[in-house]
């Protein structure tokens, strides 16, 4: 072995060896490293990006070389050829006064430094000549030299003066002299503007050296332009490890098209945004350099690769194309995965959680009106749903309204009856099938049914007059019943949901007896105080056909299915199973032994509607101050996966998947264990649909803890509070089911063909209305549209929610509530004016008084009899001004159109007011409010 010489304490050669290797390999690590810093996976998206900009910019630039008028710009171009020829001709004289200009821009400089330099003396002894005795000695200046000063101060302010000017005047000949150039140049580029942009654009993103270079391995930290987009989110932290820092989101760093409309048929991840007039864009109210993507989209905002920021698959298929193109996994260690496609909606109510509805959220809308209409909050404490009236009907009169052998069977299994109804089945499920049970289930349903009925309180109903079933059809598709409920359970899914509001009515004559529908119908206030069903003024003989109608809706199927009925066995079994909760056995026993059989029958009746908390949805006597039994949902969205039972059920363990398993199947978690019946899931089965799912899955995702500050969430100004306890009430007496209100709504649109039939859209109806009026009209609607069949219904609102819903309107638009027409002084001429317009452009034909013989409902319009008491004279000026932009589909014409090339309006009557189209539909507007015909 060779040793180290003599004096050193290596063998150098050997170490030679080893530095060599090491060098080469640390090389190489450095080349590694380069590399994949070089070919990261953002850094791959935005070359392609780049690619995809310039293919776009090139095919904007050849659309816009198409929108250019060809014969102007010849045009141009000729004229400008000429004119640069004919000031070429003039060359010698502008180059003369530009070398003019050039002499007299160095003699203004030194007339300029002259001027300053006396002004600063002159200044000087100006001042001490002011201070006069006062001045130091040798300081003092005398009357006859402040006035020799002045004169050469001011003889040198003349001269540079008359430099300006003769240099002014030279500018201007060559300006005059090149006029004509300069002009033609300007329209020119005005004609070719768009697309010299655009070829700017395209110069400065092509793939040339200068690019290339910029963003090459080790020069790229100068000046690259592939780089890291990020957003600092504004008033939002998030908790890294315990400890709140602020909120960075750097999605466009790979979605780096999504605010420009050019992307809209992009490949992801460069598709622009949906609906940009609402998020993202800079003039949207979701502007993303204020929102950034995680306060709606969840996520992991500052990581910049596909699997970092937690993207997740819609689909299994979704899954295993990510697996495979992104090396995509499930991160369990990120408490907050972004929202899958479709559910983003769900980021809405962290910072909308004052408010109803959202108009233009309309999967958001979805998922809190179906969250609502099923009841989930009836046994599930939730933020936002305190102190409302249940949703289920009222069961204190239940025997006045149907049978026990209907309510038997319809307990059972709701479905049965009706596809279209959110009352959930708690017997014959995954832990408590008939097969395997024996007749408990039966006993069990019999049972609440008979507490429930013996609970009843009868009301008393006089004879109901015969009716007509076919008059009661074309009855109830006319006056709006249909706005609320369905009669036929064809393709739900398509069925606008406004118009499953109220209850399906598909065999009602199977469910009811005729007396309590007949008087139902005419005030349903009569059964329960807390209805949301409105009075409609029925005659007793439209209500009879109404009523003969209904009851001819029949099941047969149902009837025929048999009764579930007590099992004595059974029914031992489950009172005894009650008693144990509170009795040691022997005793437990001996009070069984005790009791009659419907003593058992109405006890465990009693306690199996605590059990499955029917008072939830339901009033039930007894029940009064019962409490919800199901977990609190408030923050279900943000609950720890950790925390839900997934049992021995072979789904995924995310929220997601737990939510959608426990809406299909929410008794299959008990699959595989052992539990006594107390021990057993109860939540019922209200068989969702797989849309149906998803929607409730969103409003479950969406609950999450209130994390962002209240300086970032929704705030409501006073105008918006008043808007919003409006709205509520919309929503609840379901207005929306006839009326388009905030842009959404007219569920009974699907049902009526002839647009002139359907109810009016109440767009700017706080702007339209006077207060007084629309106080009234709530509180007892009156005919205004005397041709529609629909009826405004009477809703016997409290003064108190008339005024509400006054006020809100109003906020909605900003108006005053407290304007009357009064206050609005008219000018008599005016007036008369208005009468002859109104004449001239016919406005009679259509808004006329009485019966419309032939014409057509699309063409009829309310009388003019009622405007000065019902309308605002602003409304109708800014009316006639653009009907179709406050009533889309109006057949109201615009006469005073905005002519698109000038911008300026048109007037048909251009001999009338000076052909002003303002004062003239001032004019008309002023007569409508004053209408004598």
């Amino acid at each position: 072995m060779a040793k180290p010489e003599p004096g050193h304490a290596y063998f150098i050669p050997r170490l030679n060896v080893v530095f060599g290797v090491s060098s080469v390999a640390f090389f190489l690590t450095t080349l590694w490293m380069v590399w994949a810093d070089y070919s990261r996976e953002w850094k791959a998206f935005q070359r392609q990006f780049f690619q995809l900009e310039r293919e776009t910019t090139e095919r904007q630039i050849a659309d816009a070389d198409k929108r250019v008028n060809k014969r102007e710009l010849q045009q141009v171009e000729a004229e400008l050829q000429a004119a640069t020829q004919e000031l070429a001709a003039k060359e010698e004289q502008i180059r003369q006064l530009e070398s003019a200009v050039a002499e007299l821009n160095t003699k203004w400089t030194l007339a300029d430094i002259r001027e300053r330099e006396l002004k600063a003396v002159y200044d000087s002894k100006k001042f001490y000549y002011e201070e006069g005795a006062r001045a130091p000695l040798g300081k003092r200046v005398s009357a006859e030299e402040i006035q020799a000063l002045e004169a050469d101060f001011f003889g040198d302010r003349e001269e540079r003066l008359a430099i300006e000017f003769e240099r002014s005047q030279k500018q201007r000949q060559i300006r005059e002299l090149r006029a004509k150039v300069t002009e033609l140049n300007g329209k020119k580029e005005a004609l070719t503007q768009e697309a010299a942009l655009l070829r700017r654009k395209l110069d400065s993103i092509a793939e040339n050296f200068p690019n290339i270079f910029r963003n090459l391995p080790v020069v790229d930290f100068i000046d690259p332009n592939i780089e890291v987009q990020q957003v600092l989110v504004r008033n939002v932290t998030e908790d890294l490890n315990f400890i709140q820092v602020p909120r960075i989101d750097r999605c466009q760093t790979c979605h780096l098209g999504i605010d420009n409309p050019a992307y809209a048929e992009a490949p992801q991840p460069f598709r622009t945004h949906p609906n940009l007039e609402l998020y993202v864009a800079p003039e949207s109210i979701h502007p993303r350099d204020d929102f950034g993507c995680t306060s709606c989209h969840e996520g992991r905002g500052r990581a910049i690769t596909f699997a970092g920021v937690n993207h997740t698959p819609r689909t299994e298929e979704q899954r295993h194309e990510w697996e495979q193109k992104y090396g995509w996994k499930e991160d369990h260690y990120w408490d907050k995965p972004m929202y899958p496609s479709g559910y983003a909606e769900a980021g809405c109510l962290r910072c909308h959680k004052d408010q109803v509805l959202l108009p233009g959220a309309q999967s958001f809308n979805q998922s809190r009106s179906l969250y609502e209409q099923a009841g989930c909050w009836s046994c599930h404490n939730t933020t936002g749903f305190e102190n409302r009236r249940k949703v289920g009907p009222n069961l204190q009169h239940l025997a006045s309204k149907t049978t026990t052998d209907f309510a038997r069977r319809w307990v059972k299994d709701p479905k049965s009856f009706k596809t279209a109804n959110y009352m959930p089945r708690f017997w014959n499920l995954e832990n408590n099938l008939d097969s395997e049970i024996g007749a408990r289930n039966a006993t069990e349903v019999a049972s609440i049914v008979s507490y429930v009925f013996s609970k009843s309180k009868p009301l008393t109903y006089g004879p109901v007059p015969g009716g007509d079933a076919a008059s009661g059809k074309a009855l109830f598709a006319a006056v709006g019943c249909q706005g609320c409920h369905i009669i036929e359970e064809t393709d739900l899914e398509n069925v606008d949901w406004y118009r499953r509001k109220g209850p399906s009515l598909v065999g009602a004559g199977s469910k009811v007896n005729r007396e309590f529908l007949f008087n139902w119908i005419k005030n349903p206030k009569h059964y329960w105080e807390q209805t949301f069903m409105p009075d409609l003024r029925l005659t007793d003989r439209e209500a009879a056909d109404i009523t003969a109608f209904l009851m001819s809706s029949k099941n047969p199927a149902f009837e025929s299915l048999p009764i579930p009925q007590i099992d004595d066995a059974a029914l031992d079994e489950i009172t005894l199973e009650f008693l144990r909760t509170s009795l040691p056995l022997s005793q437990a026993k001996t009070r069984l032994s005790e009791m009659s059989r419907d003593d058992k029958t109405l006890y465990s009746g009693q306690r199996l509607i605590l059990r499955y908390a029917c008072f939830g949805c339901h009033d039930i006597e007894g029940f009064e101050n019962a409490q919800k039994i199901g977990v609190d949902l408030s923050t279900e969205g943000s609950k720890m996966v950790t925390r839900l039972d997934f049992g021995y059920v072979d789904i995924e363990h995310t929220r997601k998947a737990w939510f959608e398993q426990k809406l299909k199947a929410p008794r299959i978690f008990d699959n595989g264990k052992v539990k006594s019946p107390p021990e057993k899931l109860r939540m019922g089965y209200f068989g969702f649909t797989d849309a149906e799912v998803e929607t409730l899955v969103r409003q479950l995702l969406s609950q999450v803890r209130d994390e962002l500050p209240r300086e970032a969430r929704k705030t409501l100004s006073a105008n918006e509070a008043y808007a919003e306890r409006a709205r509520r009430l919309i929503h609840e007496y379901n207005c929306r089911g006839c009326h388009i209100v905030d842009g959404f709504g007219g569920g009974i649109y699907q049902t009526i063909a002839d647009t002139g039939l359907r109810p009016p859209n109440l767009n700017t109806q706080g702007a339209r209305a006077q207060a007084d009026w629309l106080f009234s009209f709530l509180k007892a609607p009156s005919t205004v549209r005397f041709w529609l069949n629909v009826r405004m219904p009477t809703f016997h609102f409290a003064d108190e929610d008339a005024n509400k819903l006054v006020q809100g309107f109003m906020a909605m638009e900003g108006t005053d509530p407290f304007e009357t027409a009064a206050e609005h002084q008219a000018d008599p001429a005016l007036v008369r004016t208005g009468d002859q317009l109104l004449v001239r452009l016919q406005c009679e034909r259509c808004h006329i008084a009485a019966a419309a013989g032939t014409m057509e409902a699309s063409q009829l319009a309310p009388s003019f009899r009622l405007s000065g008491e019902r309308l605002r004279e602003e409304w109708i000026v800014d009316w006639l001004k653009d009907p179709q932009s406050i009533t889309p589909g109006t057949q109201m014409p615009q006469f005073w159109p905005v002519d698109q090339e000038s911008g300026a309006r048109i007037t048909p009557l251009p001999d009338v007011l000076g052909g002003d189209p303002e004062a003239q539909m001032r004019a008309v507007a002023s007569y409508i409010m004053r209408y004598t015909r």
